[in-house]
């Protein structure tokens, strides 16, 4: 059986700044090792660097998927 990449399309997400706020703070704190460890510290990574605050409040963020 041969592995093949797999590239996934643009997505987009919106976030209230509370919404951005919780999940950060749950990023933040899981534990562990292991792809669920790697996945929490990307996305925290996201939130803290990555991401529009909108005039209206909200925080927006836009990406990719990296294999």
């Amino acid at each position: 059986m041969k592995l093949t990449e797999i590239s996934a399309p643009k997505y987009t997400l919106e976030l209230t700044r509370r919404n951005a706020c919780v999940l950060k703070t749950i990023m933040g704190r899981i534990t562990g090792f292991g792809p669920g460890r790697e996945f929490a510290n990307e996305l925290y990574k996201i939130l803290n660097c990555h991401c529009e605050i909108k005039t209206d409040g909200s925080i927006r963020f836009s990406g990719s998927f990296v294999e």
